[in-house]
């Protein structure tokens, strides 16, 4: 009730801390429509976020429910939830960089200007895929700084691989991006649903056999099977194709994060010396891709 509570009352202080902003200064009100032609259009627009919603429940909580389905020892959930919790910061870089760019996300792809929108997925990607290969090269020192309990500190190589779970939340970003502006919201079922019961199924077939690790590769077999909708779904096969152009590029990307995530797992265990060289030479990659493909045009 105290974690209840607590959620609604942070909810209407929020509501009451921008009403004057919202209410008065950009005079946003609410439309009583009461027309049911338009409420009916409305509910449909509107319905599929729900189970969109859901889908995240399922992708980030479904490995700690079916541990207590299974009787996993509370320690071991324990350690899965703060290793994964760990990883999870890789993604805070991307998702400020993305909620930065959501404007000229939106300006380009209205204004079919899929070259630009296409510049800012790769400037996205990119960041996304080199951040979650330097945290998880350093996340071993990480741990061994700020967490101090050894038996929570084996939780270090559960954050190095959840680094790369959701290291293709741009792509999610960008491809629902086109089914909000085009009010197609039935096809966000797709995006995140349809991955998070995919992930509900894994954890329940291997969780039981091979313990609560398992959970791991689930989480991020359900995370990168996002990579495959353009292949699959008729409506994101035309859309990712006008600006992507090509969808052998996704390929190549499952590539290229398979490779990061051994790489950086292997580096991660090695001296400070080579952490430093192999991060100078990810960031130095990054930098001539940048200004090569001139990125920093598009900001």
């Amino acid at each position: 009730w105290g974690l209840i509570s607590g959620t609604a009352l942070s909810s209407v202080v929020s509501f009451i801390l921008f009403l004057k902003f919202v209410w008065k200064d950009f005079n946003i009100r609410p439309i009583l429509d009461k027309s049911i032609r338009h409420l009916k259009y409305f509910l449909s627009i509107s319905w599929p976020i729900i189970p969109h919603s859901l889908g995240f429940l399922f992708l980030t909580s479904a490995s700690r429910i079916v541990m207590t389905w299974h009787n996993i020892d509370y320690d071991d959930i324990g350690l899965y939830s703060h290793g994964a919790q760990m990883g999870d910061y890789a993604i805070i870089v991307t998702t400020a960089l993305v909620l930065a760019l959501n404007p000229k996300m939106q300006t380009s792809y209205r204004a079919k200007d899929y070259d630009s929108y296409r510049q800012l997925y790769f400037l996205c990607q990119m960041i996304a895929l080199v951040t979650s290969v330097l945290i998880c090269i350093w996340m071993t020192d990480i741990y061994s700084i700020l967490i101090k309990n050894e038996k929570l500190a084996q939780s270090s190589s559960i954050a190095c691989l959840m680094c790369f779970a959701n290291v293709v939340h741009p792509l999610y970003i960008f491809m629902s991006t086109n089914a909000f502006i085009e009010k197609k919201t039935k096809q966000l079922l797709w995006l995140v649903f349809i991955p998070g019961v995919l992930n509900l199924i894994l954890c329940n077939i291997f969780i039981p056999i091979y313990g609560f690790r398992a959970a791991v590769y689930s989480t991020m077999i359900s995370y990168w099977s996002q990579i495959f909708i353009p292949f699959a779904i008729p409506y994101y096969r035309t859309t990712v194709l006008q600006w992507l152009k090509r969808k052998t590029i996704l390929i190549a990307l499952l590539t290229v994060i398979i490779l990061s995530v051994f790489g950086a797992n292997i580096i991660s265990q090695q001296t400070i010396f080579i952490k430093l060289i192999v991060s100078a030479a990810v960031m130095s990659a990054f930098a001539m891709v940048f200004y090569g493909r001139r990125l920093n045009n598009v900001v």
